[in-house]
Order: structure tokens, then sequence, then C-alpha cells
């Protein structure tokens, strides 16, 4: 836990830290944040998961 990783990922580049055994911390650019929290939104309801600001 604590270690980041950059990718791209769903159209732009972001940066995952896991923050603890079942979270993650997703840090994505300004530019790109409202296409990135609709795209997660939709994803994450298939599979019942909650999304946290």
């Amino acid at each position: 836990m604590g270690k980041a990783v950059g990718t791209v990922f769903a159209k732009s580049q972001l940066v995952i830290r896991r923050t603890g055994e079942e979270t993650w911390e997703l840090l994505v650019r300004r530019s790109f944040s409202d296409y990135w929290w609709l795209w997660l939104q939709d994803a994450s309801a298939e599979y019942g998961l909650s999304i946290q600001a």
C-alpha cells in the first residue's frame, strides 16, 4: 500500500494508488475529471460498486 503507478486508461492519463485493503485513489487531470467521473460511475454500476469523491 502507498505505492502509485501512472497509466493511460479510458482515454486519459491517471495515477492509481492503493490506500487500503479495499480502497484505491485515482488522480486524474482536471481537464478530464468530468469525463472520467461519468465513465467510472457507469462502469462501476454494472458490478454494484460504490464510488466516493
